[in-house]
């Protein structure tokens, strides 16, 4: 009966300590996401200040100085750089960078649009898929 009990004590010990490994609140905790913004600035080649409507996140609220951008998306504050027609996010709460974002300026016939996605990791090789209209 010890053992199992031991057994069964050490199982939750350690599925415990996989699950905080992937919670982005403390995966997430150490990178370094201004110098990752910084390293994809470049220069601006389009004016994305005002309100963008997303059907999944709602309204975002961006404001722009230079290629730096930055505003409300979601329950999270987005931190961004503009390099050309690409927008490069991370969006952050309380502190913490809980995803980032590569976007890429569309036009379809009727409305402005961000294409791209968003992921919980710099290399945006895994992601889902993000759009943003004005």
């Amino acid at each position: 009966m010890k053992k199992i009990l031991l057994y069964v004590i050490f199982v939750i010990l350690f599925s415990c300590e996989n699950a905080q490994i992937r919670n982005p609140r403390v995966t997430n905790k150490k990178i370094d996401y201004e110098s990752w913004l910084k390293s994809h600035a470049g220069n601006t080649g389009m004016n994305i200040a005002g309100k963008w409507e997303n059907p999944d996140w709602g309204d975002t609220y961006l404001q722009q100085d230079g290629n730096f951008v930055k505003g409300k998306f979601g329950n999270y504050i987005a931190h961004g750089r503009i390099n050309g027609k690409t927008v490069y996010f991370a969006f952050i709460s309380e502190g913490i960078p809980y995803y980032f974002a590569k976007l890429t300026l569309g036009q379809d016939t009727k409305q402005v649009v961000l294409i791209g996605q968003y992921s919980r990791s710099l290399d945006l090789k895994v992601g889902w898929p993000i759009m943003m209209s004005k």
